[in-house]
């Protein structure tokens, strides 16, 4: 080590000072795009209602926009209509669709909760429905 200087370690330094911030920066970058977005908690949720901006997603856009769901229900559409469910039928009519498989999720915060149907179109799980309402209703 007894050629070193501080002049001959600058370039190193430079390169490892340039990386370094690059490596902040995209640590940075990537926080900010999987923080979960939670918009739809806060707008007015005394009234339920569609929450479209998530409808049409595969799971990992959910997952990148709401982070991981409280509750994941799956269910066959034969199975599981109530009156909570039951606009699912506009999407997918009865009896031929009995057969289909839906994945129900639900995410809460600040005294709303959001449930997002999704089911199979074209190989992918998507959302076909969505609903976000106040926290406690009951359908």
């Amino acid at each position: 080590m007894a050629g070193l200087t501080a002049r001959s370690l600058l370039p190193a330094l430079i390169i490892a000072g340039f990386s370094f911030g690059l490596l902040r920066s995209c640590a940075a970058e990537s926080t900010e795009t999987e923080t979960p977005h939670l918009d739809w908690a806060e707008a007015d949720c005394e009234t339920p209602g569609a929450a479209n901006q998530f409808v049409g997603k595969s799971q990992s856009e959910l997952m990148a926009m709401l982070g991981p769901a409280e509750n994941n229900h799956r269910f066959r559409l034969e199975e599981g209509i109530n009156e909570f469910t039951i606009e699912l039928l506009n999407i997918y009519p009865m009896p031929e669709n009995g057969w289909r498989e839906i994945l129900e999720q639900t995410w809460a915060a600040d005294h709303c909760t959001l449930t997002v149907w999704s089911s199979h179109e074209d190989g992918v799980m998507r959302s076909v429905d969505s609903l976000a309402y106040p926290e406690g209703v009951e359908f």
